[in-house]
């Protein structure tokens, strides 16, 4: 930072001029002085024109108020120390976007309890998107069954045929796995994605449908014959899907989606908070109640179409409840715009990030209770700095209007007044420089 040095130069050349100023000896001494003496000017167009003690009195008074009041940077100098492209933020791979002040300050209310959001959980709430923000977001093919008449290296070059179409995670684990079999993909000569369902497509003479259990009932299909296969697969964590082939269900597909390792540790850092932790999904309730047991997350949404998700954020805010919200997909886009904070990986897609209003640019969810630590220290070194620049003016502003003179008769010379601003901004910058020193709590990648 080049800022305190360039401060400081100002400062000794701010003294040094009004020094100058100081040099005909009609004018009080540049220390604090007793007198001001009575001086006159030639007379201008036939009149006299001098100056009153208590003239000179107003302007010098007038000088020293400005110099002493103006005292730059108590809120900006720790945004910028926090936010510059040198500064902490992008040490811990956090990126504070347009709006950086008010997520800044919600984040910090977020994590202290000692605030207006309250000591309970139901005050301050962290809602987490499932895929790609709690796992990797790579899913992988792990079962696979088919109903009876159907063979499965034909259902599944089917499947994979229509997946080549989607943009899904899912979609590409599916591809992947027929690859690895040396299957031969058709391309789909029609193709429809449904949100919140699935897809439909047509490949050479056949019809396929591949989705949530909701689509085969759409479609008018039991699923009861893969029950058994459901619920073993959903307590697994896995998400089971469906295939129908010419309209009759064909197979039962399970993918899972590994969880990050650092997943655990940035929920329970988000408990030693005192926040709520909310999954917000659509995958099937059961499916999502066993990765909530086993990260320990306190609430589970699930089913949730992609509109659903805003509706979801906007019954946890409900009254006087902050709720931050992460996600990485395009569904995840008007919910993050929705919550009181968005907060984007990095990873994601394009969209998310543009709706957030903080990024992960690693991916991290430690990044979260990084964020709010850092939220926190950076409002604390605000708060000091104004508590600093107001108990400092109140001392000295009522000396610099001259309130000493009546009584003592003592004046506040500009060039102690000036002095005085620049101590005061040297101070300011000095405290928000401390903010160099901020550790995070947890150690999130930054890359």
């Amino acid at each position: 930072m080049t800022l305190l040095p360039v401060l400081i130069f100002t400062t000794l050349a701010a003294v040094f001029l009004w020094s100058l100023l100081y040099k005909d000896d009609r004018l009080p001494s540049p220390l604090i002085g007793k007198t001001v003496p009575q001086f006159d000017l030639p007379p201008i167009e036939g009149r006299e024109v001098g100056f009153s003690s208590a003239d000179l009195q107003g302007q010098v008074s007038l000088v020293n108020v400005w110099a002493s009041w103006c005292v730059p940077c108590r809120v900006e100098m720790p945004l910028l120390v926090a936010l510059a492209k040198d500064g902490v933020v992008p040490i811990y791979g956090i990126n504070f976007k347009d709006d950086a002040e008010a997520a800044l300050s919600f984040l910090a209310e977020l994590g202290d309890p000692y605030t207006r959001l309250g000591a309970d959980q139901s005050g301050r709430v962290a809602a987490l998107d499932k895929t790609g923000t709690l796992t990797k977001g790579r899913p992988e093919l792990t079962d696979m069954s088919v109903a009876g008449g159907f063979d499965r290296d034909q259902v599944l070059a089917l499947v994979a045929g229509v997946e080549t179409f989607s943009e899904h995670p899912i979609a590409d684990a599916i591809v992947e796995a027929a690859q690895r079999q040396g299957l031969e993909l058709i391309v789909p000569s029609a193709f429809e994605a449904i949100p919140g369902f699935g897809v439909e497509a047509r490949i050479g003479k056949h019809a396929v449908a591949i989705g949530a259990d909701r689509l085969m009932h759409r479609l008018g299909l039991d699923v009861a014959v893969f029950s058994d296969d459901a619920a073993r697969l959903a307590d697994e964590g896995k998400s089971p899907l469906y295939a129908a082939v010419d309209g009759r269900l064909a197979a039962i597909i399970a993918v899972a989606d590994p969880i990050r390792p650092t997943t655990s540790k940035a929920i329970a850092a988000l408990h030693s908070l005192g926040l709520k932790v909310v999954m917000i999904t659509g995958d099937n309730r059961r499916t999502a109640e066993a990765i909530a047991r086993r990260l320990e997350i306190d609430e589970v949404i699930a089913e949730v179409l992609p509109d659903g998700k805003v509706e979801a954020i906007k019954r946890l805010r409900g009254v006087n409840r902050g709720v931050v919200f992460v996600g990485d997909g395009i569904n995840d886009a008007p919910a993050l715009a929705e919550a009181n904070v968005g907060l984007a990986i990095g990873t994601g897609t394009d969209i998310a990030i543009e709706s957030a209003d903080v990024v992960l640019i690693s991916g991290d969810l430690r990044g979260v209770p990084n964020a709010i630590a850092l939220s926190k220290a950076t409002m604390r070194n605000i708060r000091q700095n104004l508590f600093w620049a107001f108990a400092y003016n109140v001392v000295l502003i009522p000396v610099a209007a001259g309130a000493l003179f009546p009584i003592y008769g003592v004046l506040l010379s500009p060039v102690l007044a000036a002095a005085a601003m620049a101590l005061s901004s040297v101070f300011v910058l000095s405290n928000a420089l401390r903010l160099r020193a901020f550790q995070a709590p947890m150690e999130a990648e930054n890359t």
